[in-house]
């Protein structure tokens, strides 16, 4: 009798179009994002008819700050099922189910014909999708138009010139940082210096390149990090054929370091010989310093991919919902886009495949 494991293998491999190539079948990523700090269960569900894997659907739990409170979240991703059980219902039976484990259930870059759009769960706007041009010929290849090139802000005009950069192998000090800007943003997740260790530093196949930002006299330390930090940002470089792609996944900043520590990134980017940089996220927060950075919305440019490994023209934008499922903590003002502060780093949006 097979294990679960090789029962999954044979599901995936029948029912997803990159078969036995696809992420979900690297045991090494798939323990590292369903059995994560944050549960002490594997988060995954399998629905079997006949001793035989029709579908699944895994959640990545987190810790959510809402407002004044920290309650528990699950992000639901990877939901699949054999085709001939598509449209049975098992989908939403999955969801529905899923939805008692935790406080709120989140959920970004989901089809039109997902389960949650049955489910009472709230769609709030898409991402804002930001660029920093740094190779005006290769990035209008790729945009299918003209495009300028981006002028970067220099450094006399940014308003505070006492800070550094550093690049971090991980996220020390990041918790005393968090707790001091925390406020700045009502609903997101919760920066623990042990949350971006798991989801960045630590991460088992991917690079994730680290830079911080803080006080020019700090005291550093290997084990305590930036003393006094006040920004931090993390970025991934893609690679497709002829071109290197930043991706700015997050970032985190007390509002007098933002246009500095973008500034950095956008130096260090431009360093390491990328062509474009992007980064995704909702509300309005950082856009006025994106802007003065030289960043422009991505709204101009509608042929301009968002997936590159391949280039793939077809999907240009991520959705965002959720479900509050403990209704103790509803407040209307979360329905509010402006209140939620999700990256393309939260939930599964960024992964090797």
């Amino acid at each position: 009798m097979n294990t679960d494991w090789e029962d999954h293998i044979e599901f995936i491999t029948a029912s997803y179009f990159k078969g036995k190539d696809y992420i979900l079948n690297n045991k090494k990523f798939f323990e590292w994002q369903f059995r994560n700090p944050f549960s002490d269960k594997h988060c995954f569900t399998l629905v079997r008819l006949d001793e035989r894997i029709v579908a699944e659907l895994g959640y990545i739990p987190t810790q959510l700050k809402l407002f004044d409170k920290t309650v528990l979240n699950i992000n639901l991703v990877n939901m699949m099922a054999l085709e001939k059980y598509r449209g049975k219902g098992i989908g939403f039976m999955m969801v529905r189910d899923s939805e008692k484990y935790a406080d709120i259930c989140t959920n970004t870059g989901f089809g039109p014909l997902t389960p949650i759009t049955r489910l009472k769960w709230t769609q709030l706007s898409d991402m804002n999708r930001y660029l920093f041009v740094c190779n005006a010929k290769k990035v209008s290849e790729l945009a299918q138009e003209p495009v300028d090139e981006t002028k970067l802000a220099s450094v006399s005009e940014l308003p505070d010139s006492s800070l550094i950069s550093r690049e971090a192998d991980d996220f020390a000090g990041a918790d005393k940082l968090w707790a001091e800007v925390k406020e700045k943003y009502p609903i997101t997740i919760e920066r623990s210096e042990k949350y971006l260790n798991w989801r960045y530093a630590y991460h088992p196949l991917l690079k994730y390149h680290i830079i911080t930002m803080g006080a020019e006299t700090m005291d550093y330390d290997k084990q305590e990090g930036m003393k006094a930090m006040k920004s931090f940002c993390v970025v991934r470089f893609e690679e497709p054929e002829g071109y290197k792609i930043a991706r700015i996944l997050d970032f985190i900043s007390f509002d007098d370091a933002e246009e500095f520590a973008l500034n950095e990134a956008v130096k260090y980017c431009k360093k390491e010989g990328a062509d474009l940089i992007d980064f995704f996220f909702t509300g309005d927060f950082h856009k006025e310093a994106l802007e003065k950075t030289g960043f422009v919305s991505a709204e101009k440019y509608k042929n301009l991919p968002m997936l590159f490994n391949p280039i793939d023209r077809g999907r240009t934008s991520i959705n965002f919902a959720f479900k509050l499922t403990n209704l103790d903590y509803y407040a209307e003002k979360m329905n509010k886009d402006k209140n939620w502060y999700v990256t393309k780093g939260d939930g599964d949006q960024d992964r090797p495949n």
